[in-house]
């Protein structure tokens, strides 16, 4: 999410993790408002797994929503933001 992804992704933007070649309909991937020659999404895999979405629904995966980052996070002195 909102992050600077280079040429080095695969414009599928993802692997294949067996010999089929298939995507896992268990792996849920998303992208949102990422940037750079990696983030463009107009040659990626389709599946049911797959979904690029607006704010309401990527805030849930936010450091603050997902792990509860803000709570212990700062403790550790590593830098981070909390929303999106």
């Amino acid at each position: 999410m909102q992050s600077k992804l280079g040429s080095l992704i695969d414009p599928k933007g993802w692997a294949p993790w067996d010999e089929g070649g298939t995507l896992p309909d268990t792996v849920h991937y998303a992208e949102y408002k990422n940037v750079g020659p990696g983030s463009e999404t107009s040659s990626r895999a389709s599946s049911k797994g797959l979904f690029i979405d607006d704010a309401g629904m990527v805030s849930n995966f936010t450091v603050t929503s997902f792990i509860g980052g803000g709570q212990w996070i700062p403790a550790t002195g590593v830098p981070f933001q909390a929303g999106l």
